[in-house]
């Protein structure tokens, strides 16, 4: 694998690392004693958003086995092979916004829909492109020879407004990429009633079934953006969006980009070593070395074996953690970029570090995770041209 850094600006780089990576450790002066303290303090930001978060996940322990066990595995096999998504507009497109911007909700069925609540079946989308003159009435249209950016959602981000203005608008308006923003299952109108909460799971074979969702979903609009004529695919998320952007790049036979910014490899580390774990009652599933903790460390991008790609498919991927974050270990975001760098398919593979913690990353360092995208897409450009 050819290793290429391609700086992202300035970066706050706590520590050296074996990945590859040319960071090392800041020079031992009052400036680079201030940096640590200022994320330090950042990072305990972390602790008053856990508290603020109402909803409980795991309550009824493992659930359904036999969806466990089909729903990664399913996931896993349907990814290569998904077919394009099979769009249904929802909201015609519109001029809804200032600037020549285009946005059109549509919908589709789920790739692993069968395993699904009846709710969750059908997948939602927003498209949001740049337009001049009058909005196109083909959907194909908006896509066709554009750079196209597909947004996993973070834990609890439900709907699409807040990945619109903060990474698709200023992607729109800076650059021409197109952004589809995904709706995942069990959010929104995706959500059982039985379910309660708002973005909570009540059991692992929930994980699971919503993570299968999530990046097959994801690989289904990548391929009908690709049959309309996209000239490039990035697939791009933060924290638990950032996992299933990975998942769905890893399973892409096709060349691409993926930023992962604060993400994981699994969601295991956040439920049991992160602040999440305050959001599961351990003791009465039986503890976090228990078969649900077991079960939620087999969910991970390690399980993912190596599709079968042309020797022209290129993945450029870019990994941004932050240095304080009490939701995601620093070893669970290692884990992520061992497994892009462990794929022949990647060419390009950078990680880098930002002050502060989980909490400070998502709503302080919007732009960050925008360069890393601008960033990927221009790289890609390069290996076509």
């Amino acid at each position: 694998m050819m290793m290429v850094h391609v700086p992202l600006g300035p970066s706050y780089s706590p520590d050296s690392f074996s990945l590859g990576v040319d960071a090392a450790p800041p020079r031992a002066s009052l400036w680079s004693s201030s940096l640590i303290i200022l994320s330090k303090l950042a990072g305990l930001l972390d602790l008053v958003a856990v508290r603020l978060s109402p909803d409980v996940f795991l309550a009824d322990g493992m659930g359904d086995d036999v969806v466990y066990a089909k729903a990664f595995a399913l996931g896993l096999e349907k990814g290569p092979n998904v077919a394009p998504a099979e769009l249904t507009i929802e909201r015609e497109v519109a001029a809804a916004h200032d600037g020549g911007i285009a946005t059109a909700v549509v919908s589709f069925r789920s790739p692993v829909a069968d395993l699904l609540e009846e709710e969750a079946k059908t997948a939602r989308a927003e498209i949001v492109a740049p337009v001049t003159g009058p909005p196109p009435q083909r959907l194909e249209d908006l896509v066709a020879g554009a750079d196209v950016v597909i947004h996993c959602p973070m834990t609890g981000d439900i709907g699409f407004s807040f990945r619109r203005r903060s990474y698709a608008l200023p992607l729109a308006t800076s650059t021409g990429a197109v952004s589809i923003i995904l709706q995942i299952a069990f959010y929104g109108p995706r959500r059982p009633a039985s379910m309660g909460g708002r973005y909570g799971l009540p059991t692992v074979a929930h994980v699971a079934s919503q993570g299968a969702a999530v990046f097959t979903e994801a690989r289904a609009l990548a391929e009908w953006a690709r049959a309309a004529g996209s000239r490039t695919i990035t697939y791009a998320g933060v924290s638990f969006g950032g996992a299933m952007a990975s998942m769905a790049a890893l399973l892409d036979p096709q060349s691409h980009a993926v930023i992962s910014t604060v993400g994981t490899h699994s969601p295991a580390p956040p439920f049991s070593q992160g602040l999440l774990a305050q959001t599961v009652d351990w003791p009465a599933i039986g503890g976090r070395y228990g078969p649900v903790g077991r079960a939620l460390w087999a969910i991970s991008t390690d399980a993912i074996p190596a599709p079968s790609t042309s020797t022209s498919c290129k993945r450029i991927a870019r990994i941004l953690y932050a240095a304080d974050d009490k939701y995601i270990p620093r070893e669970a975001s290692a884990s992520l970029y061992d497994a892009l760098g462990a794929s022949s398919a990647t060419v390009s593979l950078t990680r880098a570090a930002m002050p502060g913690g989980h909490g400070w990353a998502i709503m302080c360092a919007r732009r960050r995770h925008v360069a890393a995208i601008v960033d990927a897409v221009a790289a890609q450009l390069q290996l076509v041209d």
